[in-house]
């Protein structure tokens, strides 16, 4: 694969990523939630969302590390994917999981009438610790694909 061609993949692939990182978190779950009069019900759909979103992130994380393995280019490019890479395996395999089931004990708390259960003193402020530092991920991996844009761009 020619130098050009390999950038022109990276190119498309960030691009692809970025975009569809920007469309789920600014506009698709924001109006779930807005439209969705049950909270547990729109979670629910924000939790199967994230899951297919991350194992299309897991695939095209091992691509692009896959591909900057092989670039020429840079380090830095490389260092980039595989920073993404473990963010694709935290969401995949711990953060979306650990969002699904703190929903659910949320989901059988409230319906219990209580805020404590499974040991967690305010399942509520749990869901929402674990919320914050997916948003704060979010815009992490936010900030690593516009950087690896910028870089492919110029």
């Amino acid at each position: 694969m020619t130098n050009q061609k390999l950038k022109s993949l990276l190119l498309v692939t960030f691009s692809i990523w970025w975009g569809w990182t920007i469309l789920t978190d600014f506009f698709v779950v924001p109006s779930v939630f807005r439209i969705v009069p049950d909270f547990f019900v729109a979670g629910e759909l924000g939790i199967t969302l994230f899951k297919k979103l991350n194992l299309l992130e897991l695939i095209v994380a091992i691509l692009v590390v896959s591909l900057s393995a092989i670039s020429p280019r840079s380090k830095i490019l490389l260092v980039i994917t595989s920073l993404l890479m473990t963010i694709a395996i935290t969401y995949f395999f711990y953060l979306t999981p650990k969002m699904q089931t703190l929903t659910e004990w949320w989901k059988e708390a409230e319906g219990l009438g209580i805020t404590s259960i499974h040991g967690i003193d305010d399942i509520q402020l749990e869901h929402q610790k674990y919320h914050r530092f997916y948003v704060w991920i979010d815009a992490v991996k936010l900030l690593l694909l516009t950087s690896g844009l910028s870089f492919l761009i110029f």
